[in-house]
């Protein structure tokens, strides 16, 4: 049997669902071609501003979701961005 301190803490704590939402907010899910697009605008928008480390991250998401509008599976378009 649980304690009634133990009963007390397990009803007042939230469900993680909600925790989660809490701490994450909901994410606008996008297509790849949509993501693409967004991370190619901004790259042009503001590559003249961005370390190299950054334009290298989000040129390996662009080479990524290229792969996968081609079809590619998410591992397979992670194997052959690794082997670059």
């Amino acid at each position: 049997m649980l304690s009634t301190k133990t009963e007390s803490v397990a009803t007042n704590v939230k469900p993680w669902k909600e925790k989660l939402e809490d701490v994450m907010p909901a994410a606008d899910i996008k297509d790849w071609n949509t993501l693409c697009k967004q991370i190619q605008l901004g790259l042009e928008m503001h590559s003249k501003k961005m370390a190299l480390s950054q334009i290298n991250k989000l040129m390996i998401i662009v080479n990524f979701t290229t792969l996968c509008i081609k079809g590619k599976s998410c591992t397979a378009a992670s194997l052959e961005i690794a082997a670059q």
